[in-house]
């Protein structure tokens, strides 16, 4: 919650898979699989994992656990998309 805005700033939507359920942005979604993005993104159901995927689809970095913002916002803040975003704000 306290960094909401850093969340904002970089454009984030946090997809939570928990047992069977799917949240996006604390929601309950429905129409997505749990097992299926288990098994795309390689996470076992015994598995904690924070993974980042870019707006290329692509998977920019995973940890075991819960990932630091400050991490997860370095991280992104190097990419060249979000350095194009930066500069036009």
């Amino acid at each position: 919650a306290e960094d909401a805005s850093g969340f904002r700033d970089r454009d984030l939507t946090v997809i939570e898979v928990v047992e069977r359920s799917v949240l996006i942005d604390r929601t309950p979604v429905r129409r997505l699989d749990s097992f299926a993005l288990r098994s795309l993104f390689e996470v076992d159901e015994d598995e904690f994992a924070t993974v980042l995927i870019g707006k290329d689809g692509g998977e920019k970095l995973r940890r075991e656990g819960l990932m630091p913002t400050d991490l997860l916002f370095d991280t992104i803040d190097r990419m060249p998309i979000r350095r194009q975003e930066m500069k036009s704000d």
